[in-house]
């Protein structure tokens, strides 16, 4: 049971980076009830219970976002003692918001959770809803559909009350004016530059330095950790592929093809309009009409000049698809009367007179039954694939954790068990370019454990259950394989040193009054100089302009840049001018004060609202004896 428990926690973490959830009527009502340590309270809000599991949920998206967010990070260093306080607080606060929103009359509809779901594109196959993705999120996740829909309105519902505050900033003027002044700021400076490998020369390196050096950062000489895992993998396509599609069920779904082909063709129709006149000239123009057409002028052409409906008369007269219940009844007898191309007499409406023509019928295209044949089979393989792929994933998810081996979970499934080459902690071949995978490797439970490891889904309709092959502990290099190394450690080391050591006389001599061109001719350096330069700016260095813009006059520092140490000086401040500005950048600049205003008036607002809400809070750890 515990590896059941932690294929729930640990597992899917990434799948709650999405905001997503449903209500939907085909579940019934809550078939699956929170009991034991997840019904325990964490909290209390205003009365209202957070529980363990909650809390528990609450971490892993916690966990997600910060994977997400910094990419490969190892998950062994993202501690839950660190995420639960955190994911706590945050409960607490949606909690405290969402009681003050309900009581000001606000809610959200049911409408909009389905509409939220059905937009969420990984739930999406074939660009529709899958009922079967979404029960396996709920499944992974440990949300019941009622419980989910409720996490999400709750969410929903607490992003609006949060829009409604911060879209409500207002900025005065003077604000703007006074933001401008120092976002558009420009300063004057000059520096001088010292390479951090221009006093290498003058480093000599001993070999009791080598092999002290060597002592003290053995784990950095070595060859790193290795593991070789073997693992079973579950493939949507991998089923499809494997099926087979009897030649009656292909052209029974030919033939469907064909119908749907049938529904989606789209009259497409065209019209010349004229509309009544008092003295009755309007007849005249229809009967010139007439005769051009008769004479073989071109309808199209005809419609650009004549017609006095503006908007089809440029398009040729084209009226778009032709849609009964949009068209009057005269004219929706005409129309389905005609054959394509052919055209109609005058016919009168409440708009005018019009005279009709059916331009085309637009189809999908669709080839012969054996054009389609591969097509056809890989649409009917596909559908029942992701039918099997979703039963035996979850039979893969059991097996994953009551299983005796990998062996036996291969056999159950038919799956090959299938060895990977060596992985390190930052990857490695096939696999190795799976952070999921990585993560599970290197867990605890795998490397020491002995355990199987849950499911890991990989998108695009793949999972894997892992199994440790061997394990090889990093192994530290002999000293003379690495001495070359060393000696350039040591030697960029000592070299950066002394130039750090020089750009601090330097800068002395500087504070104590020697111009900077002097005392950059004195060193035998360059020295640059820029004139208006912008706090956004890139050039000469983003690490440098940081520096300059730092602090008021006089400022002068050293500051130490990925190759080099500078010196710098600022001469000059020239605060923005908001006349100056252009108005489209002026507007960017408004909305980014809005918005930080806004954000400091939702963090008081968020502040006053917990402080006037009744929290209680239990002992936020995890149970003892919680895996």
């Amino acid at each position: 049971m515990l590896q059941g428990f932690r294929t729930g926690v640990q597992k899917y973490g990434k799948w709650l980076v999405v905001l997503i959830s449903i209500p939907f009527v085909f579940f019934g009502i809550e078939s699956i009830f929170i009991h034991g340590g997840g019904a325990e309270e964490a909290a209390r809000v205003d009365g209202e219970r957070i529980t363990r599991l909650e809390l528990d949920q609450a971490v892993e998206r916690q966990r997600a976002y910060f994977q997400s967010r910094f990419g490969e990070i190892d998950s062994k260093a993202i501690d839950d003692a660190l995420l639960r306080g955190p994911a706590l607080e945050n409960l607490i606060a949606t909690r405290a918001l969402e009681s003050r929103a309900r009581a000001a009359g606000m809610g959200v509809a049911p409408q909009l959770v389905a509409k939220v779901l059905s937009d969420a594109p990984i739930f999406q196959v074939d660009g529709k809803f899958s009922r079967d993705a979404y029960l396996v999120y709920l499944r992974q996740t440990g949300y019941t559909p009622q419980s989910h829909s409720r996490f999400l309105a709750r969410e929903i519902l607490v992003s609006q009350l949060a829009r409604g505050l911060t879209q409500s900033a207002f900025v005065s003027r003077q604000e703007v004016a006074s933001a401008i002044s120092a976002w558009e700021e420009t300063r004057d400076f000059s520096y001088v530059e010292i390479p951090l490998a221009s006093q290498n020369a003058k480093i000599e390196v001993g070999e009791a330095d080598i092999d002290a050096y060597y002592r003290d950062h053995a784990s950095e000489y070595a060859d790193p950790e290795q593991v070789i895992l073997d693992y079973v993998e579950l493939s949507r396509e991998a089923i499809a592929q494997g099926l087979a599609i009897g030649e009656a069920e292909l052209r029974e779904r030919y033939q469907e093809r064909i119908a749907e082909a049938e529904a989606a063709t789209r009259r497409i129709v065209a019209q010349i309009l004229v509309r009544p006149a008092e003295d009755g000239s309007h007849l005249d123009k229809l009967k010139k009409i007439e005769a051009a057409l008769a004479a073989g002028k071109d309808f199209a052409a005809l419609a650009a000049t004549e017609s006095e409906d503006r908007l089809t008369a440029e398009n040729g007269g084209e009226i778009g698809p032709y849609v009964a219940e949009d068209f009057p009844e005269p004219l929706r007898r005409t129309i389905e009367a005609l054959a394509v191309g052919a055209i109609s007499a005058p016919v009168e409406s409440d708009q005018g007179w019009h005279v009709l023509k059916v331009v085309r019928d637009d189809k999908p295209h669709l080839g012969s039954f054996e054009e389609e044949r591969e097509a056809l089979r890989a649409e009917l393989a596909q559908q029942r694939a992701d039918e099997l792929y979703a039963a035996q994933l979850e039979r893969l998810a059991e097996l994953a954790y009551t299983g005796d081996g990998l062996a036996e979970v291969g056999q159950e499934l038919n799956l090959p068990v299938q060895t990977s080459a060596p992985l390190t902690r930052n990857g490695g071949e096939g696999l190795g370019a799976e952070s999921k995978v990585l993560a599970a490797a290197f867990s605890d439970a795998v490397l020491s454990g002995g355990q199987l490891s849950p499911v890991i889904e990989l998108g695009d309709g793949r999972a894997l259950v892992l199994a440790l092959r061997e394990h090889r502990p990093a192994t530290p290099k002999l000293l003379a394989e690495v001495r070359a190394e060393i000696v350039a450690a040591l030697t960029a080391e000592r070299g950066a040193k002394l130039a750090m050591d020089w750009a601090e006389r330097l800068h002395g001599e500087l504070e104590a009054g020697k111009a900077i061109d002097q005392l950059a001719k004195q060193a035998q350096l360059p020295v640059r100089a820029y004139l208006d330069v912008a706090r956004y700016a890139q050039q000469p260095d983003r690490k440098l302009i940081d520096g300059i813009f730092a602090e008021g006059l006089p400022v002068s520092r050293v500051l130490r840049l990925t190759d080099s140490v500078v010196i710098y000086q600022v001469t000059g401040i020239h605060p923005g001018d908001p006349e100056e500005v252009p108005g489209e950048r002026r507007a960017e600049l408004e909305q980014a004060l809005r918005t930080s205003i806004a954000a400091r008036e939702l963090g008081g607002y968020q502040e006053l609202v917990l402080a006037e809400a009744d929290v209680e809070i239990r002992d936020a750890a995890p149970p003892t004896g919680s895996p």
